[in-house]
This record gives structure tokens, sequence and C-alpha cells, in this order.
């Protein structure tokens, strides 16, 4: 399905935006997820299209961007959303006039970095704190949430059958490591029984998903987009994936995205020292589990997640 919508995108766009004059593709039509295309129609209104191929991701970016505008949290702006005949769903975004920070995060001076990371961690803080909730689910088309466990061991336990099943199918080579993974995972959930809330989380927050643009020299935060993994989760996996990396890399960095969070939630280290074995392993199969041959790079980063902790032992 995905291939004729490549080769008839220009019919496509025209159903959603009339007189289309310019399309592009843009994002990463590699991973076969979703398509994602600029449009200019003929009186240069300039728009977003993404077209999405997986389940309920849909519904995800159409409630937080509903939601997320009430606490000024820096949001692409909707302008239309659907469902095609054959049942594949879309978002129009009004575009943004601006740039990716991961692809000129090297051009951009160091002040202007660290103004751009406070911001950075301002954002994250305001969806963290944005709402909580009282079980574990997710939104269907209709924006209703619907609940799928009542606490988040059995979440997070479901997750982990799922990722190991996706090993299995796909005869990948370091079996026997995401496996040990596995039982990891499957041993020691006991550690996650005091999770204090849960909280909406972005679940895919970083450079690759963050619009900047220029002003009189300096850059700023324009717009978080991608909100297809957003659901409620535990806050501190999402900062042990983001904040916590981003220290190996930049501790001052890494400081300026803790001042500007830390206006809305603190970040206990303590709490999320003791998961972070655990998290990291998680994540390594939820990555591992689909991308060897999709994205080898990205693969890579979850080996090392859990080759740097696979020898974690039972609390």
């Amino acid at each position: 399905m995905i291939n004729y919508y490549k080769e008839n995108i220009n019919k496509i766009a025209n159903k959603v935006v009339k007189n289309v004059s310019e399309i592009k593709e843009i994002g990463n039509h590699y991973l076969n997820r979703h398509l994602v295309y600029y449009i200019k129609n003929d009186t240069n209104e300039e728009y977003v299209l993404k077209i999405f191929f997986r389940k309920n991701k849909h519904n995800r970016e159409i409630y937080c961007s509903k939601t997320l505008n009430e606490y000024n949290v820096k949001i692409t702006e909707i302008a239309d959303y659907g469902i095609f005949e054959d049942g594949v769903e879309w978002i129009l975004y009004h575009y943004i006039n601006g740039e990716i920070l991961e692809t000129i995060e090297e051009k951009i001076n160091r002040e202007s970095l660290k103004h751009l990371y406070v911001e950075l961690g301002e954002e994250l803080g305001k969806i963290h704190s944005s709402m909580t909730f009282n079980s574990m689910g997710d939104w269907n088309r209709d924006l209703i949430f619907e609940k799928t466990h009542d606490n988040f061991i059995d979440q997070f336990n479901e997750d982990a059958d799922i990722f190991i099943k996706k090993v299995y199918e796909r005869n990948i080579s370091e079996e026997e490591l995401l496996v040990k993974a596995y039982n990891t995972l499957k041993e020691n959930t006991s550690i996650l029984q005091n999770i204090v809330e849960i909280t909406l989380c972005h679940n895919d927050y970083g450079s690759r998903n963050i619009m900047v643009s220029k002003d009189c020299g300096t850059y700023f935060l324009k717009s978080i987009i991608d909100f297809e993994m957003c659901c409620p989760w535990d806050r501190d996996m999402e900062l042990l994936s983001y904040y916590y990396e981003l220290r190996k890399k930049d501790s001052i960095l890494a400081n300026c995205f803790r001042n500007g969070y830390e206006k809305h939630l603190k970040i206990d280290d303590n709490r999320i020292n003791k998961k972070q074995k655990l998290y990291y392993l998680y994540l390594g199969l939820s990555i591992c589990c689909w991308a060897k041959e999709r994205d080898p790079d990205y693969y890579l980063v979850g080996l090392r997640y859990i080759n740097e902790n696979i020898d974690t032992k039972k609390s």
C-alpha cells in the first residue's frame, strides 16, 4: 500500500490540498512507516502532509496537538486531518519555516546552543507536567482514551513480550543476547513497583524532532514535532534516554537542559539510577527488534544499550 501512495502522491495530495503547485518528499521514507511531503498550493500556502501506515500514531499526534496548546508547548499547528477511503490516516500541518536541529547543530555557536538547550528542557518539562494518568492506555480515532492496563508493570511486560516476539520472527543474529536482555527484564520488574506517577511523554524527544529558526543571529526553538510515540509513560525513562545520554556527550549542554526542565519538574537522579539498567535493556530491545535492516546505525545504539547493561542483577 505504501508504494501505491508514493507512486500516486500528486493525485492523493490534491484530495487534501486543492491546486497543488509544488510537492516534495521530506522525512525518513526509507523506514516505510509513514510518508511526509512538503506541499505548496497556487496561492503560496505551505503545508506538510503526513500519511500514516501504522496504527494509533495519527490519533496521538492529533490529541497532543489539541491538548498541549493549552500548556503553551511549542508544537506544530494542524490545518486538517482525516482518513482516506482505504482507511489510511493523514494529517495536514501548517508548514514551519525552520530547520531540524540535528542537521545544523554543529554550525550553531556555543552561546546559542546553550540557550536552545534550556528551551529544550523547558518544553519537555511542560510536556511531562501537563497531565498525569491513573492507568496505561492510548487514544482511539475519536480521541477517547482507552485503558490497556491498570498499572505500568503490566504494560511494560506486555511491551517486552511484543519485542521478543519480533526478535524471533526476524531471526536476528544477536538473538541470544536479546533473549538474555528479555529474561533479565522479566526477572527484575519488581524494581518498578514504586513508580511515582505516569505522565504524558513524547518518547522520541531529541534534536531530530526539534525545529529551530534564526532571528538576529541567534537560534530559537520553533516547534517540537513527531508526537506519534507520545503516550502515558514513566518520564524517568525519557529523561534517561535523552538527558542522561546528553550528559555523556556534553555536560554543559546537559546542565542547560536540566535548568530549563526543572522550571517545571525536578529530576530525581536517585530514583532514575535504581531503574537505569532495566530501562536501558527495555530501550535496547525496543530498538533492536525492528531496526537491524531498516536503520542499522540505530540498531547499533540499541545493542550498546544492552551490552552496557546486560549484567543487571535482581534487586
